[in-house]
């Protein structure tokens, strides 16, 4: 697929670009997984808290859908996540930054 940016024309690989959301769904899973533990907090204390579902917060950290697709949860859920679980969202965000600089 091309996209165009700037006047620039960039070819997106469909699968590689498939490939990277898998990874990116199944990283952030992960990662409220372990914040979530660290905090010792339930899968239903985080849900509610942050105005969810137990269930679409557990295939958040599944990285998934209920339909086996890759979890693309909205900024707005994320924040509220974030700010059940105590994470500062710029701070996570220039910290994705420089480690991707590494």
């Amino acid at each position: 697929m091309k996209r165009s940016f700037r006047g620039c024309v960039v070819q997106i690989d469909e699968r590689q670009h498939a490939e990277r959301r898998h990874e990116a769904a199944t990283r952030l899973g992960d990662a409220l997984r372990a914040l979530r533990h660290s905090r010792n907090l339930s899968q239903e204390q985080v849900a509610l808290d942050a105005g969810l579902s137990v269930d679409t917060y557990g295939y958040l950290e599944r990285g998934q859908t209920p339909w086996g697709r890759d979890a693309n949860p909205r900024i707005d859920t994320l924040l509220r996540i974030f700010t059940v679980l105590g994470v500062d969202a710029p701070r996570l965000l220039r910290e994705a930054e420089t480690d991707g600089e590494k």
